[in-house]
């Protein structure tokens, strides 16, 4: 069984240049600005405010909130970046939502300033090589860590799991892979989460 590495991810903003200020150049943007950008402002509230669950979930619906479009602002929100597993797929449910919309020839009072997400990888010295080793390093690692290997895993594995789970998995321990799994990071903090993850492995350490 290979090793768990144990991971971090860091962020630096960048600016794109784009900016708009009408719905129609909103739609024109989403369809056109690269991925990191998408990641950038779909996933910045749980990566940046891991210590609260914010009014909305992401930069796009906060924006039509502040331009007085309240219930576009709520189907923005409401889409669940966790279901998917490509940020092709985010795009494309976030173009379905903004065509639904309709027309609206508005210029918005505030603009919106498209960003990308500079990431950084790193690896933080820590490689479990037992379940047992894999629990005790667990306990000590942040929430970037946590980030990484629970949330935008799922982006880099194709799949709707983590590497958490997946590594459990490859280690035999199935069923607490899939409770892991059943774990929905939108929905707590990410300190949360980590807490939940903790009694998981512990609860089941000597059940599977």
């Amino acid at each position: 069984m290979d090793k768990f590495v144990f991971k971090s991810e860091l962020w630096v903003a960048q600016n794109t240049g784009v900016k708009v200020n009408t719905l129609d150049g909103f739609r024109r943007a989403i369809s056109e600005v690269d991925e990191d950008t998408l990641y950038y402002h779909f996933y910045r509230s749980i990566f940046e405010f891991h210590f609260l669950i914010p009014t909305y979930s992401n930069d796009f619906a906060f924006w039509f909130s502040d331009n007085g479009l309240p219930i576009l602002a709520e189907k923005m929100s409401i889409i669940d970046p966790l279901v998917y597993t490509s940020l092709g797929d985010v795009r494309a449910e976030l173009s379905r939502v903004l065509q639904e919309a309709g027309e609206d020839r508005r210029r918005f009072k505030t603009p919106f300033y498209f960003q990308r997400a500079i990431r950084d990888v790193v690896e933080l010295g820590m490689e479990a090589d037992s379940v047992s080793s894999f629990i005790e390093m667990f306990e000590s690692i942040g929430v970037y860590c946590l980030f990484y290997h629970l949330v935008t895993a799922r982006l880099r594995l194709g799949e709707s799991t983590n590497d958490f789970s997946q590594w459990l998995r490859a280690a035999g321990r199935e069923e607490t892979a899939k409770e892991i799994e059943s774990l929905n990071p939108w929905m707590f903090s990410l300190y949360d989460m980590k807490a939940f993850i903790l009694d998981v492995l512990k609860r089941k350490r000597n059940v599977d």
